[in-house]
């Protein structure tokens, strides 16, 4: 995407002196050239991650998140949670709403199902640390309820599994 051009002034706004100089480059044209400036959007992307990470909890998760060169966001997120004293908790996402990659991570949020109760939303991020997945690999979710109040907050590195960028 063509974002701006501009002439480029090298010849013009420079003394005639300058042209007999070989240690500048001012003055080396008879014509000042033209300069585009370009944008590229963000090169495409997919994550995948299983796993399981403890923080005072036991969380199960499974992500699929996806960006296509069109900018389509998407893919699928689910969760179990044990716990101390043995409580379960299961989070389903009905939908993947954006999904952001920098380097070797991935946030993923969107909205989905808390205990089979709609309404609830998420704020994922994992990253790809190295191999193998388990003891190097990151993983933190925040779950709230439809009022905005942290239902799971937990973060970590995965005691098992693997988070991978896929091409």
């Amino acid at each position: 995407v063509l974002s701006g051009s501009a002439p480029r002034r090298v010849d013009a706004d420079f003394p005639e002196v300058l042209r007999s100089d070989p240690t500048r480059r001012e003055r080396l044209s008879d014509h000042d050239p033209a300069v585009a400036r370009f944008t590229f959007p963000e090169a495409p992307g997919a994550m995948l991650g299983i796993g399981q990470i403890r923080d005072g909890s036991h969380v199960i998760f499974n992500f699929f998140a996806r960006q296509t060169q069109d900018g389509d966001e998407g893919g699928w997120f689910t969760l179990i949670s044990t716990r101390p004293r043995g409580r379960l908790d299961t989070f389903v996402a009905a939908g993947i709403e954006n999904v952001v990659f920098a380097e070797a991570a991935v946030q993923l949020s969107g909205s989905g199902w808390w205990n089979g109760r709609p309404g609830y939303t998420f704020v994922a991020e994992a990253a790809d640390l190295g191999h193998p997945g388990h003891g190097t690999d990151t993983f933190s979710v925040i779950v709230r309820d439809p009022d905005g109040l942290e239902v799971l907050h937990t973060a970590g590195v995965l005691s098992a599994g693997n988070v991978k960028k896929v091409e």
